[in-house]
């Protein structure tokens, strides 16, 4: 008598379903890091753009201005809260708090150090980002 079975064993079948799983749940972790990098790449750009318009702001003003009320004044300083990425108040995204600092005539008369911070929260962390410049008004 000759018995001849087809197909696959049980433990061929369990090792195939396991390597299977394996795979799948590297991959799904991997997107996951993939996602999270996208979203903290996203959130370090808009605050990149929001410091660099504002720093735009303040070069296309006068030193003596609304923001900065006296050349003599030894600094002045401002803030924005609860900005989206587009620099707006409106609610969709996350939200960002920009302020500023302005030394007029440091470190030399005739040149303002301006400094640029935004900083938002993102996965219970808080992030911040600072820029800084000298602007010359003879």
């Amino acid at each position: 008598m000759n018995l001849r079975q087809e197909g696959f064993t049980l433990i061929e079948i369990l090792v195939a379903l396991t390597l299977m799983a394996i795979a799948i749940l590297s991959f799904s972790l991997t997107t996951m890091g993939v996602i999270r990098g996208h979203v903290s790449s996203r959130n370090l750009t808009a605050a990149v753009h929001l410091a660099q318009d504002k720093l735009e702001q303040f070069q296309a003003l006068p030193l003596a201005s609304p923001v900065c009320p006296s050349i003599h004044l030894s600094s002045c300083a401002g803030s924005e809260q609860e900005l989206n990425s587009l620099g707006t108040t409106e609610p969709p995204g996350v939200l960002f708090h920009r302020g500023w600092e302005v030394w007029p005539d440091l470190p030399e008369p005739g040149l303002a150090k301006i400094e640029v911070a935004v900083s938002w929260t993102e996965r219970l962390y808080t992030h911040r980002y600072v820029l800084s410049t000298l602007l010359y008004r003879p």
